[in-house]
């Protein structure tokens, strides 16, 4: 799959937005967007988050996608002169609004084959993306889809890091590297083994399960090809200096790189 630039791209003036107050999806201060006219998609808005900028959210939803999961779609925002003041940072992020999302009911999500798929796909983008910097969230649509929620504390980037991609100057340059070889030394095989265990466990399965579906995910996570990757990192570039987009492109080289090793130790 390759995504069209433009199509992720969505502007501020063409919503009226209202405060959000919810505990979930992470953020300092959210938005409920409603779009002025047909045609565009309703969004929760995030525009700071308390330790890593949205567009962490913007890449780990459209990465998610490329590996057929039930994600909402996510979308950088064009910020319109005429309320750039409702925003804490020119980073801003739509997530797509989806209505009718409850809590968890364990029980729905057992005897569904579909939802149990779906649970797992959670643990799994966590273990991949995360390091655990946050608690897994997730949300259920009741009978259609389990889904991820809070995606800013993903691929080590955090507001000192963003900074220096923003900047660009020699120094930061070395703090991006600094950041990519720590990626490089975090022990990705126990993060997965975690999500494993702990996905058998609340599912009532057998590791070897959940380790199937594991390996299926992780198996096309290394197929991405360079220009599907592309495809959502090319949105930064209309936002920000080419070093961010090149971050993240390393960063999910470096985890394919990683995910292969791992699938070959668990396969062989």
């Amino acid at each position: 799959m390759i995504f069209n630039t433009n199509e992720l791209i969505l502007n501020t003036e063409d919503y009226n937005f209202t405060l959000f107050e919810h505990q979930g999806f992470g953020g300092k201060r959210k938005y409920i967007a409603t779009p002025k006219k047909s045609g565009l998609p309703k969004l929760i808005v995030k525009h700071k988050g308390e330790f890593a900028p949205p567009c962490n959210s913007f890449i780990y939803g459209r990465l998610a996608q490329l590996l057929g999961m039930n994600v909402p779609n996510t979308y950088m925002m064009n910020l319109s002169i005429n309320n750039a003041d409702l925003f804490d940072s020119t980073c801003v992020v739509g997530i797509e609004f989806i209505e009718g999302l409850t809590a968890l009911n364990m029980d729905d999500i057992k005897s569904n084959e579909s939802l149990k798929k779906q649970f797992i796909h959670c643990f799994i983008l966590c273990g991949l993306f995360t390091q655990f910097e946050d608690s897994m969230q997730c949300a259920y649509l009741p009978g259609k889809a389990v889904i991820p929620l809070d995606y800013d504390d993903s691929f080590g980037l955090e507001y000192p890091t963003f900074n220096a991609a923003l900047r660009g100057n020699e120094m930061d340059e070395l703090i991006i590297k600094y950041q990519l070889e720590n990626a490089w030394r975090h022990n990705l095989d126990i993060y997965l083994k975690i999500c494993i265990e702990m996905s058998a466990e609340q599912l009532g399965i057998s590791t070897e399960e959940s380790t199937h579906e594991f390996i299926t995910v992780l198996e096309r996570f290394c197929e991405l090809k360079d220009e599907e990757i592309s495809s959502i990192t090319n949105v930064l570039l209309e936002f920000f200096p080419p070093l961010l987009a090149a971050y993240y492109e390393e960063y999910i080289t470096i985890l394919q790189s990683k995910t292969i090793f791992y699938i070959r130790k668990i396969i062989s």
